[in-house]
């Protein structure tokens, strides 16, 4: 008998997973809207510079509501709420 799996993912963490990875040579910055159960990251848009990104961030982020930017490979690169 072979071994079960005792963790998979489910598919909404693999598009989670996907969804951070921004288009090559850019930066994706997300929010996540804590009130929000079912699916509470939230595009708020891609950017070609890190610069942009991050002033685009610091407009959303609420202390509540984290916002972070993550590069091509899906490695975030900043963080901040409220």
């Amino acid at each position: 008998m072979s071994p079960v799996a005792t963790h998979v993912a489910s598919p909404a963490s693999l598009l989670r997973e996907c969804a951070r990875k921004a288009p090559r040579g850019q930066y994706r910055v997300i929010g996540v809207d804590t009130f929000e159960l079912l699916d509470p990251d939230y595009l708020i848009g891609d950017f070609s510079n890190l610069r942009e990104a991050r002033i685009e961030a610091a407009k959303h982020a609420r202390d509540l509501n984290p916002v972070f930017i993550y590069d091509d490979q899906g490695t975030c690169l900043w963080s901040r709420s409220g």
